[in-house]
């Protein structure tokens, strides 16, 4: 595996799981769901500064590719209220509220009410995450969703956030070597 256990997800991740599946830029820009110009720029900041962070939602997907290698992309992917309300109807009993979805998703917590209403576009990096997750058959889907907030927590967690689900809010941090969280837990 690429990404580490021990740290959140850097630009070198992101650029050595492209190289490992010997995608262009391009591929590497559509699988992760950013503008090819923006992969241009990770690449730079990875000669430059390879410890730097990727955003957090682009790192939930670089996470997800590197653990789950055969994670094909589907051609066409579910609304996130409409993937939301398939979740609660998978995840019997089990409370989601829009504020966990987002969050989960590696977006600010409020976007969520915004997407349950269909008043909000879901960021390409959010459609990628939903089309990772998404499966037709329920328990895959809920099994999938699980692994997913496991991945969210965690790269929080390397990030200086302790409990993503108390929270709701992401470390914005983009170089952990100057964040005192992640100085104390890697010290």
């Amino acid at each position: 595996m690429i990404c580490s256990h021990e740290r959140p997800v850097t630009v070198s991740d992101l650029m050595k799981l492209g190289q490992s599946r010997d995608w262009p830029l391009c591929e590497l820009a559509y699988w992760i769901g950013v503008r090819p110009k923006d992969c241009t720029t990770y690449e730079e900041e990875h000669r430059l500064n390879p410890g730097m962070l990727v955003h957090h939602d682009v790192a939930l997907v670089v996470r997800w590719l590197d653990r789950y290698p055969s994670a094909a992309m589907p051609q066409t992917v579910p609304m996130p209220g409409v993937f939301l309300k398939r979740l609660r109807q998978v995840l019997e009993g089990e409370r989601l509220n829009g504020i966990w979805f987002a969050t989960a998703l590696g977006r600010h917590h409020s976007i969520g009410s915004r997407w349950w209403r269909g008043k909000a576009a879901a960021q390409p990096t959010v459609r990628r995450a939903i089309a990772l997750i998404d499966d037709p058959d329920p328990e895959t889907l809920r099994v999938n969703w699980r692994r997913w907030c496991t991945l969210a927590r965690m790269e929080a967690r390397l990030r200086g956030t302790p409990d993503l689900m108390a929270s709701h809010q992401w470390e914005t941090d983009r170089f952990p070597r100057e964040n005192p969280a992640f100085e104390n837990q890697h010290a």
